[in-house]
């Protein structure tokens, strides 16, 4: 276990799992809290002031909702004190129960001082309910602790333990969570591994996928991961990066939503333009815009479903309509330095000696910024037509379905150098 790193997974209810850093050290048997008076609740929480958020208010609540008569002998303050053990502090701050285990796990006589009273009236409680049938209990953690508690090994356990006597409960997403809980927004990829764009120096140990995949999701900057299920080995990825087929037993997921600011288009190709000497292998169109995404320079991208192949571009120049099952993905925020100018045509100022093919107003802007020397285009969303300008020479109105954009920088440039 030391060989990987272990990372604190931030969960929404933890009164069933165990925390992830336990001190596994030797604890005395605590003394003091016997000889303390038997008190009423309000009075034995007193200490506690200084520790525990608002604890006289939760303490009135608690015992508004004990009768004044409780079951199995237990008087109202004994029974109110178990309520007020099992209530769930809101807004954040911390439960008493939470504290209270914590400070019994550090066996501080100085910071145990404080709960004594309630200790005392707590205990004198809980020994008075009947036990109930022998029976196997549950208890969460994240870690894998087989090697340090052998089966049939007795342990002294020194805080209260919550448990439950059905698994499924452990199963929720409040605590420890299951596969199709929580998941759902990650794309999974069986028979397929990701190498390099480690976030961490070393994986992560995880039981299952699913635990791998909210590793992922608590981990700044991670947008997929990959896990192998015999060496239950969890790497959390910042990009899908060359990702390729594997013969061994890795599933790599990812998150699609991290691909919404691209527009798709389908059965669409760019030609040439390609940042890398070859496609990458990328199991589908999302995985290849996430590889997009964190490729320098790379404003789009053509992906191929048959052959898994993804080819990143600087522009998405010289576009045109595919017969094949390639799809195209661009970055349409790259153009917010133009002018758009609906119902508006430039005559003449071609930079080419005709117009190119691209699938959108956004797609034609990104051609003209890769393009030397031009500052300006028209575009005709019927005919897909784009045509590149040196200028925007007399541009006037156009009863056609032109749409003009210019660089309003350049334009700027040029006047004040006509002037």
């Amino acid at each position: 276990m030391s060989k990987h790193t272990e990372l604190r997974v931030r969960r929404r209810n933890s009164r069933l799992v165990i925390p992830d850093v336990q001190d596994s050290k030797t604890v005395g048997p605590i003394i003091g809290y016997a000889e303390e008076p038997l008190l009423p609740l309000a009075d034995a929480c007193i200490p506690l002031i200084p520790i525990i958020f608002n604890i006289l208010a939760y303490v009135s609540t608690a015992l508004e909702h004990t009768p004044d008569y409780p079951s199995d002998g237990l008087t109202r303050d004994e029974s109110a004190s178990i309520f007020l053990y099992t209530t769930e502090w809101k807004d954040e701050h911390r439960s008493l129960y939470s504290a209270l285990n914590e400070t019994l796990r550090t066996a501080d006589p100085e910071q145990l001082q404080p709960w004594f009273k309630y200790l005392k009236l707590l205990l004198t409680a809980l020994v008075k309910i009947p036990f109930a049938p022998q029976q196997t209990v549950w208890r969460g953690i994240r870690k894998d602790l087989r090697l340090e508690f052998p089966r049939g090994t007795s342990v002294i356990w020194w805080s209260f333990s919550s448990c439950t006597t059905t698994l499924p409960v452990l199963e929720n997403d409040l605590y420890l969570g299951y596969e199709d809980q929580n998941c759902s927004s990650f794309v999974r990829k069986d028979d397929w591994d990701t190498p390099d764009n480690d976030i961490l120096p070393s994986p992560v140990h995880e039981p299952d996928y699913a635990s791998c995949c909210k590793q992922c999701q608590t981990t700044t900057g991670c947008i997929a991961f990959t896990y192998s299920p015999s060496t239950q080995l969890c790497w959390p990825k910042r990009s899908m990066g060359s990702g390729g087929n594997s013969t061994a037993d890795r599933i790599t997921a990812y998150n699609p939503n991290n691909c919404s600011s691209f527009v798709r288009k389908d059965a669409w190709d760019i030609l040439g333009n390609d940042i890398l000497s070859s496609s990458v292998q990328q199991p589908d169109y999302a995985s290849c815009c996430l590889q997009c995404q964190t490729t320098p320079k790379c404003v789009a991208f053509t992906y191929s479903s048959s052959r898994h192949g993804c080819w990143l571009k600087t522009s998405i120049r010289s576009g045109e309509n595919s017969t094949g099952d390639r799809i195209t993905g661009y970055n349409p925020n790259t153009c917010s330095d133009f002018v758009r100018k609906d119902a508006w045509d430039i005559p003449g100022n071609d930079i080419l000696t005709s117009s190119v093919q691209q699938p959108d107003y956004a797609s034609c802007c990104l051609q003209c910024q890769t393009t030397s020397g031009c500052i300006a285009f028209s575009y005709s969303p019927s005919s897909h037509g784009c045509s590149l300008k040196t200028s925007i020479g007399s541009g006037g109105t156009s009863t056609d379905d032109k749409i003009t954009g210019y660089n309003r920088e350049c334009m700027n440039y040029l006047l004040r150098s006509i002037v």
